[in-house]
């Protein structure tokens, strides 16, 4: 213990003088006391004395530094497994043995140590000692429910780990590679049945479950068996409707066999479509349950219509035609200005090169009308373009209109352009560049422009504009110059592809060419697919007349499923939207609807998502333990089978790592916070007192 003054060691020497001087004076020639012993009043004296100088203390306000120790006991974290697989390959008998001793361990772990119960599947969750396990886990993460229970009792004194596992995980990496505290005891309860057992599976399917209309796609099955050799089988693929669509037979051969077989489909049906793959059973398998895969694919109409309108034939326009027709989402027509009647309107983008232009200025008026009729515009400059009237049809550069030589500028990629990106290559690619040909004059970015590049003029950095996105009313890009051609042409000289060049137009042509969504109200789902036992939350929108978020009214939510049943909820209203978690639901194809009104109108809006069904636990049904005893002896543990776990609180109780931790502190409060010290000198004042009143001084 020590002490810490506030103020100076010599208001101490003070404070005793004080004390002392003011008992002397008192006990000097105390009335009534003449006759007493001298003793008395020095005892009289040294009781005020005493009781003057604790108070002095107090009030200078002195510290005391004192070193605390404190025991923290050690802490037992039982995590079970609660996935399906755990349940699947016992008996119904088996697994009541393994419930019941289950219970009595826990019991008993309770009463020794200090313990909290965790259940695992592809989450770890907080459990009770007396919890049941359901064993409904559709998948399972080993080394993120090791890692999470660690991690919330960090810096507590974790004295060991008993994990109840059949070895089995399908989801995370292995636990013998994780980083886990390596101090800490994994002591194995194993569970399971480790045999093989004769059984035909679809161990995975293999597939994109985005796909393009129109395009080809490869569904790849792995089909496997066990302790079935001679047997055959049929592996089918059908329909949402339940038609075959092609199948395959399946002879096995060996007593651990795997095959994998592929199927091919053109997507001709845009939307969410539904595929079942099924194996036909065969006599004396284990389970039937992995005989069958339910998948979901969703088929996008992404196409996006472009239009390049030119006003004379250039190299950028065969190098523009190449790199728009090799992209597969795109539907491209290109035609001259001179010689277009169509519709610009019907187009998700108009790419306008070279125009509005000075040498056709017949048809100005109705080429300024068609850019305002456009969904998304990009102009590319070139030397004939009339300047003047560009200036009127777009609102991203404002250009200077001289008669001087054009420049010859590279580009500078802008370091604040994060609307859309591109590789490290194709951005080291600007660097080297051949330059372009853009207008002469100082030209500025409107408040609208984002800036993509800048203009280089030699070794010059410059803050001119050279390539810009925006647009205040839709979506539009200008390129203050021509020449590109010289990009492909010189990259394929250099590195025998064009491959930047191609990803900067396809990049800023996805960009531009994607429609914006204008309705006022509209709902959406976090993901188009969810897997099975995943959370599924929506949001909701509502704009105002001037196209602000609002949420004063309530939004309703129905959700159909396939089957036609349907659930209804209300979204919860965030700071100006809606959003809502409606749970984990079942594998199938769903529609949400949300209704709301407002100002007198009522607003629909409605989005579709999947739920993949999971088969993880199925794929699988011999226990690994082999895995878990390497996991216990790695953390100098031992492993134990589910009969024998009421050996496993004897074993804890020998292990000299799981003790109590010794916690020093060192602590420094103020003397006063003791308040026994002020009732000590308050006692002394009060036995003065009641010795002065009875030997008669008062």
């Amino acid at each position: 213990m020590q002490w810490i003054l506030s103020y100076p060691l010599w208001t101490v020497a003070l404070a005793i003088v004080l004390s002392l001087g003011i008992s002397f004076l008192l006990y000097q020639n105390a009335r009534g006391l003449e006759d007493q012993p001298r003793w008395v009043r020095v005892f009289l004296g040294t009781l005020r004395f005493s009781a003057l100088f604790v108070i002095c203390l107090l009030l200078l306000e002195p510290l005391i530094k004192y070193l605390q120790t404190d025991e923290e006991p050690p802490l037992i974290l039982v995590l079970d497994d609660n996935s399906s697989s755990v349940k699947d390959a016992w008996s119904a008998g088996e697994l009541n043995i393994y419930l019941t001793e289950r219970a009595a361990l826990q019991a008993a772990l309770s009463k020794k140590f200090n313990t909290r119960f965790y259940h695992f599947g592809q989450d770890i969750a907080s459990a009770g000692a007396e919890d049941s396990l359901l064993f409904s886990e559709k998948a399972t993460d080993i080394t993120k429910a090791l890692e999470a229970a660690l991690l919330e009792h960090s810096g507590k004194n974790i004295g060991a780990i008993v994990l109840s596992s059949d070895g089995l995980f399908n989801t995370g990496m292995s636990p013998l590679y994780a980083s886990m505290n390596e101090g800490v005891p994994i002591y194995i309860i194993a569970l399971g049945d480790t045999t093989i057992k004769r059984d035909l599976l679809i161990r995975q399917v293999r597939y994109n479950d985005l796909i393009y209309l129109g395009d080809e796609f490869s569904i790849l099955a792995d089909v496997a068996a066990y302790q079935l050799d001679g047997a055959s089988s049929v592996l089918s693929l059908k329909n949402s409707s339940g038609n075959t669509l092609q199948s395959e037979n399946v002879s096995v051969s060996g007593n651990e066999w795997s095959r994998s077989f592929e199927f091919k489909l053109p997507a001709t049906v845009p939307g969410t479509n539904k595929y079942t793959l099924s194996l036909a059973n065969v006599q004396g398998e284990n389970t039937t349950q992995n005989n069958i895969a339910t998948i979901y694919i969703n088929v996008i109409d992404g196409r996006q219509k472009v239009l390049l309108l030119y006003d004379a034939p250039h190299p950028d326009i065969r190098l523009l035609k190449d790199v728009l027709e090799q992209n597969k989402n795109l539907e491209t027509k290109i035609a001259r200005w001179q010689d277009w009647k169509g519709n610009v309107s019907t187009f998700d983008l108009v790419i306008w090169h070279g125009l509005p232009s000075v040498q056709d200025r017949t048809r100005m008026n109705e080429l300024i009308l068609s850019t305002q009729q456009t969904k998304a515009n990009w102009f590319i400059t070139t030397t004939n373009t009339d300047l003047p009237s560009l200036n009127k049809v777009q609102d991203l550069i404002n250009f200077e209109v001289t008669n001087k030589t054009p420049n010859e500028v590279t580009p500078r990629l802008s370091s604040d352009f994060r609307k859309f990106s591109t590789g490290p290559e194709a951005n080291a690619w600007l660097a080297d560049a051949p330059p372009l040909v853009t207008p002469y004059g100082n030209h500025k970015a409107m408040e609208s422009a984002e800036t993509v590049w800048f203009q280089n003029i030699g070794k010059v950095s410059t803050n001119m504009p050279l390539l810009v996105t925006g647009g205040s009313s839709k979506k539009s890009a200008i390129l203050a110059a021509e020449g590109i051609w010289r990009f492909a042409m010189q990259e394929q000289l250099r590195y025998n592809h064009q491959n930047s060049t191609v990803e900067w137009i396809d990049r800023l042509v996805q960009y531009i060419a994607v429609k914006s969504d204008q309705r006022p109200f509209r709902i959406r789902a976090s993901k188009d697919m969810y897997r099975e036992g995943e959370p599924v939350a929506l949001d909701a929108s509502l704009f105002n007349e001037s196209f602000q978020l609002v949420n004063e009214p309530d939004v309703n939510l129905e959700i159909k499923a396939e089957s036609g049943e349907t659930l209804s909820y209300i979204f919860d209203k965030t700071a100006n939207a809606y959003s809502i978690n409606v749970g984990a639901l079942g594998p199938g194809i769903y529609t949400a609807t949300g209704k709301t009104s407002r100002d007198g109108k009522n607003y629909q809006a409605t989005a579709k998502f999947t739920v993949r069904e999971l088969y993880l636990e199925s794929m699988q049904t011999r226990a690994d333990h082999g895995l878990l005893r390497s996991l216990s002896i790695q953390s100098g543990a031992k492993m134990v089978s589910h009969r024998e776990q009421g050996l496993l609180l004897q074993m804890l109780q020998d292990d000299d790592r799981i003790r109590p931790l010794l916690l020093e502190q060192i602590s420094t409060r103020p003397m006063i916070d003791f308040r026994w010290i002020l009732a000590i000198a308050l006692a002394f004042l009060a036995i003065e007192w009641f010795l002065r009143r009875f030997l008669g001084s008062y």
